[in-house]
């Protein structure tokens, strides 16, 4: 599938097997959207479970709030899918992903080692439905976990790609 809703009962709140379901998804390549059913008959607030949810889920998707009772939110359920359809299947241009990387750089100090600074060189996208990046770099080995899960983060919020599993490829300069 490209897309997948994730049903989430508010009346339990986000349980285990509703992060398992997510890493699924999140695993597939596909799209995400959680879906927080009863929400009106739940004993935890919905802003409380969205955060919670933008918190420990790494596509950081979006979060519907839905009841099947009284019918409310279900019918945005379709836009909500073919916009992070729109999202999983669009494509940022080169001169934008290099002007992101440019501000970036300024915006938080790279990682170094041994006197060795990781500096991000120009960057495009290779693929879509998922969206995946290649950025070149000085030195692959530079690069954190940590700088990497923010460079993802930020290009999530930069490009709308909440909801969209983003692979970002760090491709180290070839040594003559």
């Amino acid at each position: 599938a490209d897309i997948a809703l994730v049903l989430v009962d508010s009346e339990e709140g986000l349980v285990e097997q509703d992060m398992n379901v997510a890493d699924v998804a999140r695993k597939a390549q596909c799209a995400t959207l959680v879906v927080l059913a009863k929400w009106d008959i739940s004993h935890f607030p919905v802003d409380d479970l969205r955060g919670e949810i933008k918190r420990r889920v790494r596509q950081r998707p979006t979060v519907r709030a839905v009841s099947a009772k009284t019918g409310r939110g279900v019918g945005r359920l379709l836009d909500d899918i073919e916009e992070l359809f729109g999202r999983y299947n669009g494509r940022v241009t080169t001169g934008e992903l290099n002007r992101f990387l440019g501000e970036l750089t300024e915006a938080r100090q790279a990682p170094s080692r041994a006197r060795r600074r990781l500096k991000m060189l120009y960057g495009a996208q290779v693929q879509v439905r998922p969206p995946r990046f290649r950025i070149h770099v000085n030195d692959s080995t530079l690069v954190t976990r940590d700088y990497g899960y923010w460079v993802e983060n930020e290009l999530r919020e930069r490009f709308s790609l909440e909801g969209v599993p983003v692979t970002i490829d760090f491709i180290g300069r070839a040594k003559a």
